[in-house]
């Protein structure tokens, strides 16, 4: 995400940071070389039902060396005696998505409903 830059991530720790709530918690897990360095970040969101996968971002080396995959694990191990739902959020970069379907799993579909209550002749236009 070559288009988001460090002052947006400090932007929104500092939202997280004074938006505190008592419902919804909000994380991060990270990966880090032998050097320190981090190669895999993730920002999560947890209610009583999920835990929500928000956005999360490997370097050029963690893309190489696979962090993201341990990344995951750990998070999933962590919460793997929760009854807790991990969402993965899906995606619709093939790349992303092939990406969590490699972790199998369940897709969910949510409908959209649409309701007009604008009077005639305007309901008519979408």
């Amino acid at each position: 995400m070559k288009h988001i830059r460090v002052y947006d991530f400090e932007r929104l720790i500092q939202f997280c940071n004074e938006n505190k709530n008592t419902t919804l918690q909000y994380f991060a897990r990270a990966v880090q070389n032998r050097a320190g360095e981090i190669c895999s970040v993730v920002l999560l969101l947890k209610d009583r039902k999920r835990i929500y996968n928000i956005i999360n971002a490997s370097t050029t080396q963690g893309r190489k060396a696979g962090t993201n995959y341990m990344l995951y694990y750990e998070c999933l191990k962590e919460f793997s005696q929760q009854p807790i739902l991990f969402d993965f959020e899906g995606s619709a970069i093939p790349g992303v998505a092939g990406f969590y379907n490699k972790f199998n799993p369940r897709k969910e579909f949510y409908h959209i409903w649409h309701y007009n209550a604008l009077p005639f002749p305007l309901s008519m236009f979408p």
